[in-house]
């Protein structure tokens, strides 16, 4: 009774938010909700550099006069009846059973000032599913990654600042202070640095808020600070509760090729502690282990994408490296040493009826032997390191790709477009942590034994003058999920599940003008 009783008021705000005109915030060449990650529009511009609320300035606000604009509200309801997979969601921690959340606020805008108050309150119902291991903990090596199953026991309301943020502009630069998600590389699915899976962390970021024409093209550039915060799950010590997080994003489109776009992005873990000259490290490439007393981790992406608008086609592809480099022969030599990729497309057909083909693959499996001259740091894996306990982190969720270290995925989807509506139908492969498959159980189950989880799904959006509802179902099948059961005596695994999901979310696009 107390479960349903917690359960009926995010559904009662979701009634509200669709009975509410409110406005959305601004992403791309349209209003798009941030909750629950970027579906793009096509033809639009390059995804690469992507922050929250971008409101005022882009027409989504809704204006009440005096530079005070509302921010559009979003409701995101998400239910899974079998196991957890929290994925593109912000605060909000997609459990078993029902969860919720709902964004909204106030927006100024003046001259050179810019303020956003848009928070999150979210309700997760978190019920029970079987587990690895004897508590909520990341069960395999869990002083490696601050990633546990379950973030607690039983449903539990948050409510974070969102993305909000204070920013202050003067031409093209602009200096933030903000809890904003960012969303950096070319990807739609499996943003493989950062993305929205974890909630917002507060940053300031100094870089441009438009491109900069340098003559031979256009550039855009964020420098960030920021500070990571370790869930309740992961140890006792104070002393470790908080991570400095330092990143940098360039991205160039270059004049002679248009539609082009590079980029090269990365991100850096320091112990809070560290002294002020160590916070540089980053901005100086100095991608070095062997820099003496640095206890930390950095993360190297570099990305192309290339758009052409004619075809109406999206191609692109991005190569990230987890781990220090020694030395520039270290790099030369091993670049795939703890390395990731991700391709991905877009192509829309068109004809009688309009469709949309798309597809994105990504690997974070550390595939190559490079472990086997490097001793004990050459078992650092994509997302996770030695120096850097909690992993590629925030608040017990991960920071860049959701399916999470050692993992493979790939995703088709076709969509047919509509003026009023979208139906679209999508297969997705995915196979987890393999890095410990293979350390600790291939030698027993051979290719019996992998966590291998197939989804069909259905997704749609309805377009009503300015209201919108996109919405997902998806049939999952799993087999050997996170390895339980397999203590290698039992043979063959034989841990099937199957999991249903649904997903909605609504919001408002005020008309032009408004």
């Amino acid at each position: 009774m107390i479960r349903a009783r917690f359960t009926r008021w995010p559904l009662a705000a979701l009634i509200v938010v669709i009975g509410a005109p409110a406005g959305l915030r601004g992403q791309d060449q349209e209003c798009r909700p941030f909750l629950d990650g970027p579906r793009l529009p096509l033809p639009g511009p390059d995804p690469a550099l992507r922050t929250g609320a971008e409101i005022l300035t882009t027409g989504c606000g809704l204006g009440l006069g005096a530079g005070i604009g509302l921010v559009p509200a979003t409701a995101l309801v998400r239910y899974r009846s079998a196991w957890a997979y929290d994925h593109n969601d912000g605060a909000l921690w997609t459990g078993r059973g029902l969860s919720t959340a709902v964004a909204g606020g106030l927006g100024f805008q003046r001259n050179h000032l810019r303020i956003v108050l848009d928070p999150t309150v979210a309700f997760q119902e978190n019920r029970s599913f079987r587990l690895a291991g004897p508590d909520l903990k990341y069960p395999y090596g869990n002083a490696n990654i601050d990633w546990p199953q379950q973030p607690r026991l039983g449903g539990f309301w948050t409510v974070s600042v969102g993305q909000s943020v204070i920013a202050l502009s003067a031409g093209p630069a602009e200096l933030a202070l903000s809890t904003e998600n960012l969303w950096w590389g070319p990807a739609r699915r499996y943003p493989i640095l950062v993305g929205n899976t974890a909630p917002g962390f507060a940053n300031l970021r100094l870089g441009t808020n438009r491109a900069v024409d340098i003559g031979i093209g256009d550039l855009d550039v964020d420098l960030l600070w920021g500070r990571l915060d370790e869930s309740a799950q992961f140890d006792t010590v104070s002393s470790n509760d908080h991570r400095l997080f330092t990143g940098f994003f360039f991205e160039f489109r270059p004049r002679i090729m248009p539609g082009l776009s590079l980029g090269v992005a990365g991100v850096q873990h320091n112990r809070w502690d560290e002294s002020a000259s160590r916070f540089l490290n980053l901005y100086t490439f100095s991608f070095n282990g062997e820099l003496e007393h640095t206890k930390g981790n950095g993360l190297l992406s570099v990305e192309a994408h290339w758009r052409l608008v004619e075809s109406d086609a999206d191609f692109y592809v991005e190569w990230a490296r987890d781990d220090y480099w020694a030395d520039i022969q270290d790099l030369l030599t091993e670049p795939d040493h703890t390395q990731a990729y991700l391709f991905g497309f877009e192509k829309v057909v068109q004809g009688a009826t309009l469709l949309r083909v798309s597809g994105e693959l990504v690997h974070l499996e550390s595939s190559s032997p490079t472990f086997l001259s490097r001793g004990g740091s050459g078992r650092n894996r994509f997302y996770l390191h030695g120096q850097t306990p909690q992993g590629h982190t925030n608040q017990g969720q991960l920071l860049g790709a959701a399916i999470g270290s050692g993992s493979d995925a790939q995703y088709l989807a076709i969509d047919r477009l509509g003026s009023a509506r979208t139906l679209g139908f999508y297969l997705e492969r995915i196979r987890r942590d393999e890095d410990t498959y293979y350390e600790r159980f291939a030698s027993k189950y051979s290719f019996l034994g992998h966590d291998l989880e197939l989804t069909v799904g259905l997704t749609g959006e309805e377009r009503r003058g300015g209201l919108r509802v996109q919405w997902e179902a998806a049939y999952s099948r799993r087999k050997n999920r996170s390895f339980i059961g397999m203590d290698g005596v039992n043979y063959p695994p034989s841990f099937r599940e199957t999991n249903l999901s649904f997903s909605a979310r609504t919001f408002w696009v005020p008309s032009p003008g408004r």
